[in-house]
């Protein structure tokens, strides 16, 4: 994504904003909303819509005193606003769908040694090993498991979708559960 503001008048405090989507991220979000009409109809009676191509602007207002964009432009009813809420839906729906792709293949690319040394943080946070075992252990041994069939780049997009409450109330990220679920009496593992 490629953002630019520039100025449209300086007396009246008018700027525009242009934003360059990838096609390839514009013709995915189309697609998803193709497979369900039923989202794509809902969305739309939010006032939602995918910009129509790659290129996008909007103008807005900003104060003369701080340059801060008025907040009167922030709300969805406003150019800026409706360009902000519009991107925002369509990324978020391209992250869940790819949190949702967790096909169960096998993983070829070893996670790295940060991002499994934050994954066993983040277990040991949530959950402990069943009596006489090492929750160290038993966080390695999810770690483990779940390496095995989904790469590092899937789980950002598990674990950001899985810190949006409104996400999981979607019922986004559903076939990891059942793979998390499997790792998690594999190694033992109950919740806090």
């Amino acid at each position: 994504v490629v953002l630019q503001v520039t100025e449209v008048s300086a007396d009246s405090c008018t700027a525009n904003l242009s934003m360059t989507i990838p096609a390839t991220h514009l013709e995915e979000a189309n697609a998803l909303l193709e497979a369900d009409p039923a989202k794509k109809i809902m969305l739309s009676a939010q006032g939602y819509a995918l910009p129509s191509s790659t290129k996008v602007d909007a103008v807005f207002k900003v104060s003369p005193a701080t340059l801060d964009v008025l907040a009167s432009e922030t709300l969805q009813t406003a150019a800026l606003g409706q360009l902000r809420a519009s991107v925002e839906m369509m990324y978020s729906m391209i992250t869940q769908s790819r949190a949702n792709q967790v096909t169960g293949s096998e993983n070829t690319t070893p996670w790295s040694a940060t991002y499994q040394q934050t994954n066993a943080s983040k277990c040991a946070e949530k959950w402990i090993a069943q009596s006489g075992q090492d929750t160290v252990s038993a966080c390695a041994c999810r770690a483990k498991q779940l390496s095995a069939q989904v790469n590092e780049r899937q789980m950002a997009y598990i674990d950001y979708v899985r810190s949006n409450p409104y996400a999981m109330a979607t019922g986004s990220s559903q076939s990891f559960a059942t793979l998390e679920k499997q790792a998690l009496l594999a190694c033992g593992l109950i919740a806090k």
